[in-house]
């Protein structure tokens, strides 16, 4: 091996540390956080600071869209919301969810994209239930990933493809319920459109 090559080898490591040095000090100098893309920054300062972090989830998208779910706090309602992304924003309507909780979210896996589907588990206000009814009911909430609104004069800014249903837990053959969701985790096959809900719940007793 020559002097030359020896000499070559020993200076290698030595300039490539100091540019990823120097790619640091640029990279900490002029990247700034983007606070405009957090769903949670924008939240808190959309509601002067008002946020229940327990109980909200994000979920961004491969292509860059945001999805949040942010549970009822502070006298303000609770959304599903596209937040952040290359789609057109969406939100929920405030009449859609009553005083929501959110317990989790999750999309379910798809070769195809237009069948992709944003899930969300919470329970909300139950403004039917008896006296000697719990307040709350457990749901379920879904949204499609390639929704882009309504038309001008109806839902311009909205979901057009959101469904709630009421998700039952029970005792055994019992009439005893479930209905505080307090979290919920889905474990699903890649690319396969099935899953497997894991769901805590708390009683009123």
């Amino acid at each position: 091996m020559t002097h030359a090559a020896t000499n070559m080898r020993l200076k290698l490591p030595s300039t490539c540390l100091v540019l990823e040095i120097i790619l640091m000090i640029l990279f900490g100098t002029l990247v700034q956080y983007d606070y405009e893309t957090d769903a949670k920054e924008w939240h808190e300062h959309k509601h002067n600071g008002s946020t229940d972090g327990d109980n909200d989830f994000y979920y961004r998208y491969p292509n860059g869209s945001l999805y949040s779910a942010l549970s009822s706090v502070g006298g303000h309602a609770g959304s599903i919301r596209r937040t952040f992304g290359p789609q057109k924003l969406l939100k929920t309507e405030n009449i859609w969810l009553m005083n929501p909780q959110f317990a989790g979210a999750a999309m379910i896996p798809t070769s195809l994209r237009d069948k992709e589907e944003m899930y969300f588990f919470f329970s909300e206000f139950n403004k039917t239930a008896r006296v000697d009814e719990e307040p709350y009911r457990a749901r379920i909430g879904r949204v499609c990933m390639v929704d882009e609104g309504g038309i001008k004069a109806l839902l311009p800014d909205s979901w057009t493809t959101f469904l709630k249903a009421r998700m039952m837990c029970g005792a055994g053959n019992t009439q005893q319920q479930y209905n505080n969701l307090r979290q919920a985790v889905v474990l699903t096959a890649q690319d396969k459109r099935a899953g497997v809900l894991y769901g805590l719940f708390s009683n009123a007793w």
